[in-house]
């Protein structure tokens, strides 16, 4: 064999080392970077609450008769904001009455 064909073989030789070497490498940080990914995709943790121990009712009345009535049976107030969390809710709608305008 000549000097030159040699040569390319040991350079063959190398990438392909190289090639196998690097590959579980590769995967390893692809799956780094994956989870790095995910882990700012999850939603924030919810705000600190104080929890109410009366359930809310309210009402829309209009002149003598009720618009909607809704009522919940827990609600969490949200620290530093102005509002409310509701759950549980019920909600009435009254319509207006049949030859009334």
């Amino acid at each position: 064999m000549n000097r030159r064909r040699r040569v390319s073989i040991r350079t063959v030789v190398r990438l392909l080392a190289f090639t196998l070497a690097g590959s579980p490498a590769g995967f390893y940080l692809q799956r780094l970077w994956v989870a790095h990914a995910r882990s700012r995709m999850r939603p924030r943790p919810c705000p600190r609450t104080k929890r109410n121990s009366f359930p809310p009712a309210f009402q829309k009345v209009e002149g003598d008769r009720t618009i909607f009535d809704l009522e919940a049976s827990k609600v969490d107030d949200l620290r530093g904001q102005d509002i409310s969390l509701l759950e549980d809710v019920k909600i009435k709608v009254f319509g207006k009455k049949w030859g009334s305008q």
